[in-house]
């Protein structure tokens, strides 16, 4: 027996050796799926001779992605680099990055977060002359949100209309998909419904992915969208060795759009599948397992599956019915003074607290304080979002993409260059009229004297030499001369309050990040970081 095997049970082996078609493997919590997954990987390209090119794997998160291709660099050595290993977004990226020309896409395009869509949303509503209080703009935008889940266009949706807050969102949806257009701009459902639209419109682009592809992966199944079920299936219609892991009784994200039927579903779409089941579970005792698999088997829709394991039994599980969240908190909080008392190697960072929503932590943090306990709450500020970081990707954006409105506005007058709205309305319509870039449009109003040759100089002086010198310098010497040369650090620098200068040391913080991103590859640039940012989810934050 390979060595890729030896560690291997018998249900286990045979989902990685396994070659003769579609694929389902049903696996239980803990139960090795992703040991099944690399060792599956590294058995097509060691012991079956597959091109790591030819492989796809797609990983929920970038995280996962990540600690998969450190895996494999162990297993397979360079082929791992070679793999097209990531989230559906950033495969669909990928796609884009290199065929979206078919579909009219640029190649400058970038892509907005869910801060940049909301803005482009108020932006269409505004100009459509919608009230932001009668109409919430987040509401829009989950709707819309919603329509690309499901790879529904505009013009389909609204078909599909029917009541008068759709009929609204669909005459915003039509626009901002212009408008997103215009601005060489891309939100994260596009990443997923322009491959599919690529692809149905090009069908000779889809049979080039088809036999690229000779094996296809997809982990946690359960969580994929409709689009990204049709992306799939178009993609492994080629070599139809489709391998799908996940497991319905663990589907928590229909509220971004799951659709559990997907993997449900599974044999109807493909009669020829083979299902295997893990149900050996490494991770829990026979106590958590019992109770966990007493509350699954009441699911009405599931796969049948029972998971077991050779762990001992534990401890039992407590079940506590309370009437209300004051009494439950008093109830967590005496639990964790008891069980402090019974075991003084115990530290209050030994114990958790989950709660469904944020509003919940609210009671839990009166009584923990009421009580003199230490606690953290998780989920603050994640460093991609805070306010220094953003402004300083919109500030390299500019330069990627000049025609990018979001990253554009944000910039032009951070610090202040004495430029306002009604200024920098005329500086969009030159823009809009002349077929101009915004960097170019601002030049030119400079030129006619609509504003004054105050920082607006700086800022276009600044964003010029970065691209002069692109191929010469280093990105992250590049980026920080941008954000010294514009005005921007020293911003921060003068207002010399706590505050500011730990934005001072983010932005430093920044310049490392792109500084480590260069070190991995030296052909990777300016477009790649930016990509590789905007791709970046909460839940890749989570520790």
């Amino acid at each position: 027996m390979t060595p890729l095997l030896e560690k291997l049970n018998p249900v286990q082996r045979e989902a990685v050796t396994f070659n003769s078609g579609p694929l389902l493997v049903l696996a239980g919590a803990g139960s090795g799926k992703t040991r099944v997954l690399t060792t599956r990987i590294a058995y097509l390209v060691l012991e079956k001779g597959v091109n790591p090119e030819n492989i796809l794997a797609v990983t929920f998160t970038n995280k996962a992605a990540g600690e998969m291709r450190e895996r494999l660099e162990s297993l397979i050595g360079e082929g791992a680099a070679r793999l097209w290993l990531g989230t559906f977004h950033s495969i669909g990226l990928k796609i884009l990055r290199r065929e979206g020309g078919a579909i009219g896409l640029p190649p400058e395009t970038t892509v907005y977060d869910d801060d940049e869509q909301l803005s482009v949303v108020k932006l269409c509503m505004k100009e459509l002359s919608i009230n932001d209080k009668a109409l919430s703009p987040r509401a829009v935008a989950w709707r819309i949100d919603q329509a690309k889940n499901e790879n529904i266009g505009p013009e389909e949706y609204f078909n599909y209309a029917g009541d008068f807050f759709a009929k609204r969102v669909a005459g915003i949806y039509a626009l901002y998909q212009r408008r997103l257009r215009e601005m060489g701009a891309l939100d994260f459902g596009d990443l997923i419904c322009e491959p599919v639209r690529l692809f149905k419109r090009n069908p000779s682009i889809l049979r080039t992915y088809q036999k690229k592809f000779s094996h296809i992966l997809v982990d946690e199944y359960q969580d994929t969208n409709r689009a990204q079920y049709i992306l799939t299936n178009m993609l492994a219609q080629g070599s139809r060795k489709l391998c799908i892991v996940g497991d319905p009784d663990q589907s928590i994200y229909a509220w971004r759009g799951a659709n559990i039927r997907n993997i449900l579903d599974f044999e109807k779409d493909w009669p020829d599948a083979t299902v295997l089941r893990l149900e050996q579970n490494y991770r829990s005792t026979r106590f958590i397992l019992g109770a966990a698999n007493s509350v699954i088997e009441n699911n009405r829709k599931r796969l049948e599956k029972s998971l077991w394991t050779e762990n001992t039994d534990g401890e039992p599980v407590l079940y506590r019915e309370v009437e209300d969240e004051h009494e439950e908190a008093r109830f967590v909080t005496s639990e964790l003074k008891r069980l402090m008392d019974r075991d003084p190697e115990l530290s209050y960072r030994d114990f958790a607290v989950f709660y469904r929503t944020n509003a919940q932590s609210r009671v839990f943090e009166e009584h923990l304080l009421r009580e003199g306990i230490p606690y953290t709450i998780v989920g603050g500020i994640r460093f991609y979002d805070r306010q220094e970081i953003k402004d300083a990707i919109a500030y390299l954006r500019v330069v990627a993409n000049p025609r990018d409105l979001m990253a554009f506005r944000r910039i032009v007058n951070t610090p202040p260059r004495g430029i306002g709205r009604v200024t920098l309305d005329r500086v969009e319509g030159i823009a809009v009229r002349e077929g101009l870039t915004l960097p170019e449009a601002l030049k030119k109003a400079l030129d006619a004297g609509v504003i004054k040759k105050t920082g607006a100089v700086t800022l276009l002086k600044a964003v010029d030499d970065f691209r002069e010198n692109m191929k010469q310098k280093p990105l992250h010497e590049l980026a920080l001369r941008l954000l010294e040369d514009s005005g921007y650090i020293r911003m921060w620098e003068d207002e010399a309050t706590e505050e500011a200068i730990e934005r001072v040391e983010n932005l430093h913080e920044l310049i490392s990040a792109i500084r480590d991103f260069e070190s991995g590859d030296e052909k990777r640039g300016l477009e790649d970081f930016l990509d590789q940012v905007a791709l970046i989810s909460d839940i890749d934050s989570y520790e």
